[in-house]
């Protein structure tokens, strides 16, 4: 009967939202990725892979690594899954969307040598400032089903308790 109940509620999830992953919490999310990176989009750019499918290349002006050895100021590349090409369009739902001038924080997966935005739009963080000027960052999770949630995903967070999160490994509230 367990089972019947978990196989249902897997069929159910994933035809509620057309990307269903499995949810981990942030401090496991951060020993997930490899790299932590904070900046700027300066570029986003079509490419098709070896495989021949259309994909995007992110150019991001680097302006602090949380995680991973990348100088500041430096440009790190980094592939999303789907993209614009002349009268071509490829989405894959669920997966993170950039655009030029944004300012992120992104948590990057390595996959087959390249990398990742860590479980498609799930490491992807818009980084935006209160009323008093203090940065905070927020995650659009709204295309992902989740399933294995024992707790409910951080969406919005100061970036100085993540970074302190990060570092210490200290619960957030």
């Amino acid at each position: 009967m367990k089972l019947f109940k978990v196989l249902l509620l897997l069929l159910f999830s994933s035809s509620l939202f057309p990307t269903t992953i499995i949810y981990v919490p942030l401090q496991e999310s951060f020993q997930l990725s490899e790299f932590i990176l904070k900046g700027e989009v300066l570029e986003t750019y079509p490419f098709f892979d070896f495989e021949g499918q259309l994909n995007t290349k992110v150019v991001l002006l680097v302006e602090e690594s949380l995680k991973g050895d990348i100088p500041i100021g430096s440009k790190f590349e980094f592939e999303v899954w789907g993209g614009k090409f002349g009268k071509y369009n490829v989405e894959t739902v669920g997966e993170a969307q950039y655009e030029v001038g944004e300012k992120i924080l992104v948590q990057l997966e390595s996959i087959n040598g390249a990398y990742h935005t860590l479980g498609l739009s799930f490491g992807k963080w818009n980084v935006k400032k209160d009323l008093d000027g203090f940065e905070y960052l927020e995650r659009d999770l709204s295309d992902l089903g989740m399933v294995n949630v024992l707790e409910k995903p951080i969406t919005k967070i100061k970036y100085e308790d993540f970074k302190k999160f990060l570092k210490n490994k200290e619960e957030v509230k």
